[in-house]
């Protein structure tokens, strides 16, 4: 059975505040603004509020999910200036006065190095890196056991090439 969390049970003095930076990306101008109204087809993507318990922002080399975010609305900028009928729609990011909050995006497409069986579509672009470039400590290079190696460390063709192949076989139940 299920016990349901009593809220007013938290004690404030034993609160601990979530830094901001750590869930939201810091604006700059040469993002796109999204529209003041929203459009009714978007989709708001927000960082993940859930953290892995041995989470640590201030280790060095570290990345946030606000980190993420403003990786992934650089990638949309540019596919902006190049656009494609089966990549999605970037309307632009929501910000605060100095936060990205979300981005904005018409969602649909195949996007690339986040593919596995469980997640064969996906609306992301945070995992993206330019071809020879190293994966570094970002370190999103896919799942184990999906990728030519257990952790690439530079960005090829050849990796997304393998794990479409996957995908491919799991599809077709010939996969492992």
């Amino acid at each position: 059975m299920t016990k349901l969390f009593d809220l007013d049970s938290l004690s404030t003095s034993e609160s601990i505040p979530i830094p901001m930076h750590i869930f939201k990306g810091h604006w700059h101008p040469s993002l796109s603004e999204s529209p003041p109204m929203v459009p009714t087809d978007s989709f708001l993507k927000r960082p993940h509020i859930l953290l892995p318990d041995d989470y640590d922002a201030d280790k060095l080399g570290s990345w946030t999910h606000g980190d993420y975010l403003i990786k992934e609305a650089k990638v949309y900028e540019l596919l902006k200036q190049h656009p494609h009928p089966n990549i999605c729609i970037y309307y632009g990011c929501v910000h605060d006065v100095d936060h990205i909050t979300a981005i904005c995006l018409k969602p649909y497409g195949w996007l690339m190095n986040a593919i596995w069986e469980r997640n064969p579509v996906t609306i992301t672009f945070d995992s993206c890196i330019l071809i020879g470039e190293e994966v570094g400590l970002s370190g999103k290079v896919g799942t184990f056991g999906w990728t030519i190696e257990s952790m690439p460390t530079i960005t090829l063709p050849e990796n997304d090439i393998y794990d479409l192949k996957q995908i491919s076989k799991f599809m077709k139940g010939k996969h492992w």
